[in-house]
């Protein structure tokens, strides 16, 4: 990756950053919650497949 790409990729995070920083705080904001489970079936035999 040339240093063009990173110095555009970084000036526009600073731009979105910026804008953000400047907009008034929203008094309700959604939030997600995501949970996860891994199950393993009773039986159930591991595989190493090379």
């Amino acid at each position: 990756m040339s240093q063009q790409t990173v110095s555009t990729i970084t000036d526009s995070v600073i731009d979105g950053t910026t804008a953000r920083h400047s907009h008034p705080v929203d008094r309700v904001h959604s939030v997600v919650f995501v949970d996860a489970i891994n199950v393993k079936p009773w039986g159930a035999q591991a595989t190493n497949r090379r």
